[in-house]
């Protein structure tokens, strides 16, 4: 059966990698910052292993290796069934393949392609393969005793670890003419599996004398990718940590003299958990240079490769610069985020922000608040402003906040003659904030504004208004306005009894004079719009 029928094949989507511009930086930062969960799939980081740099690349490996593999198979059955003999026809049918070991052939298309094989190489193929055709990593044990000394005593075979040798093999291969490639084979390898005990070809000592090797030339660059990378690989050679102190010291010495931190920075960070003893020391020093990386990228507008600078630094010379650092660059993400109106954004800042300062972010979602408070106000939003500040009445601030928009949410409404909803607005206020001097005194410039309206002429109109004022439990009048809402109630009485008396209608006269007298007593026009009644009474009744 051909490899075509059995393997399932999941492409990637390449689009969303097309601002890498190395694929291989890319994996080792997944693999960094996510562990296992990476968008790569063990066949991707095969293929990147051996040269795809790019997605087009890795598109153009993916298809290559589909057709290079097509040879391999084994029989329906043990396809079917799996076991040990699937196992062994497997590494057979690659034997025939594989010819020629050379350790310094890491690719696995140009393994297909040149019958020359490493370690890495042919134990991914089998790995992997036998993976696609349902073998266990444990029945791929079987053939371990002829896959080298690494695998001897292994009892399975794992896809994953493979693969790390694979990568190892590479950083072997590269370590003299590309040690920059070499580390970072190294750091992907160390961190897909610890294969510390791969020492083929005493890797581990030759890693190290490499690294000497460039040190001793003044190339600390290749020195510290290098030393890095290897170091990670093969933690228990102790002897790393002396070289690597020594190269990240040099590097600093350049960096400083260069004023150029962004080189030495990332490398140097890097080799700082392989410094041994010596690791404070160089955590102190390595402080000074990630702080000026840090204030670099955030002069230069990187805000968020400044802010994980500066929370890289393990031994800060001052906490509170660093923290007052980085508070300064989330304030000013949730602020971008704010204005780009991304409130996921705004949050998820906000919430970091709350993790170093719970009282500054406090502080600043209240100004935030009233941002959005005043954006809303001044373009006449008054609901929609009502609604957020009502959010925030439970502290002094925000209870005068909501008094203020209520204010001129009111003072709107009753410029437009709205007074129904004026009132309204009044009456849907929140408990915190419910007997508030300035509610009784919106409440009094409701009724006035309405009154205004209506000369006493208008009593029919006016009259309604201002009964329902005297009956609102809630409007407390200044002894000022409650005798001038008096004097205008008195007079709107008047107009209403001096129009029935010109309907001769004597009777209702009568009553309506009465009651208006009792309504506002001692009023001079309702006093002597008695007399008139009672006058006229009497003429009409002799």
């Amino acid at each position: 059966m051909k490899l075509r029928m059995l393997l399932t094949f999941v492409c990637l989507t390449y689009s969303a990698l097309l601002c890498a511009q190395d694929l291989e930086t890319r994996l080792l930062h997944a693999l960094t910052e996510n562990g296992e969960q990476t968008e790569f799939s063990t066949l991707d980081m095969a293929l990147i292993a051996g040269g795809a740099k790019d997605p087009d690349a890795l598109a153009a490996a993916h298809s290559a290796f589909e057709t290079a593999a097509q040879p391999f198979s084994i029989n329906e059955k043990l396809a079917k069934f799996g076991g040990e003999k699937a196992a062994k026809a497997l590494f057979k049918s690659i034997g025939k393949k594989l010819k020629t070991e050379d350790a310094a052939q890491y690719g696995i298309l140009d393994a297909l392609k040149t019958r020359a094989y490493s370690t890495g190489t042919m134990a991914f193929l089998y790995s992997y393969l036998g993976d696609k055709f349902g073998i266990s990593a444990d029945d791929l044990a079987v053939v371990t005793k002829k896959m080298g000394p690494y695998f001897a005593d292994k009892s399975a075979v794992k896809v994953r670890e493979s693969l790390a040798l694979l990568f190892a093999d590479k950083g072997i291969a590269l370590a003299a003419s590309d040690p920059v490639a070499a580390g970072r084979a190294f750091a992907v390898s160390s961190k897909l599996f610890n294969a510390g005990k791969y020492l083929f070809g005493a890797a581990d000592t030759n890693m190290y004398n490499q690294g000497l090797t460039f040190y001793n030339e003044g190339k600390y660059r290749e020195a510290a990718e290098l030393v890095a990378g290897a170091a990670g690989m093969w933690p228990d050679r102790k002897e790393f940590s002396p070289l690597a102190f020594n190269i990240g010291i040099k590097l600093f010495e350049q960096a400083e003299a260069d004023k150029n931190f962004a080189a030495a920075v990332p490398v140097a960070e890097r080799l700082a958990p392989f410094t041994g003893e010596h690791k404070n020391q160089f955590l102190d020093t390595l402080a000074k240079f990630q702080y000026n990386q840090a204030v670099h990228l955030r002069d230069n507008g990187n805000l968020e490769a400044a802010l994980k600078q500066a929370e890289n630094i393990e031994r800060p010379h001052s906490e509170a610069t660093i923290k007052n650092f980085r508070i300064g660059i989330i304030e000013n993400m949730i602020e971008k985020a704010n204005e780009a109106g991304d409130q996921a954004a705004t949050t998820s800042w906000l919430s970091k922000l709350e993790g170093i300062d719970a009282k500054r972010a406090a502080n600043f979602k209240t100004m935030l608040s009233q941002m959005a408070l005043k954006a809303l106000d001044e373009s006449g939003q008054f609901d929609q402003a009502l609604e957020l500040a009502a959010k925030e009445v439970g502290n002094a601030v925000g209870k005068q906040n909501y008094l203020a928009v209520l204010s001129r949410a009111v003072s709107s409404l009753s410029d437009q003659g709205k007074f129904k909803e004026g009132f309204a607005k009044l009456a849907l206020v929140p408990t915190e904030v419910e007997g508030d001097d300035s509610l009784v005194k919106l409440r009094e410039f409701l009724y006035i504004n309405q009154l205004a309206q209506y000369t006493d002429r208008d009593y029919k109109k006016s009259l309604p208004i201002f009964e329902k004022a005297f009956a609102d439990k809630k409007l407390k009048l200044s002894d000022e306005n409650k005798a001038a809402f008096k004097e205008n109630y008195g007079n709107a009485l008047f107009r209403e009894v001096e129009a029935i008396i010109a309907d001769r209608k004597w009777d209702l006269a009568d009553k309506k004079s009465k009651q208006a007298l009792a309504k506002c007593p001692n009023h001079k026009l309702l006093v002597d719009q008695r007399k008139t009644v009672e006058t006229i009474l009497k003429r009409v009744g002799n």
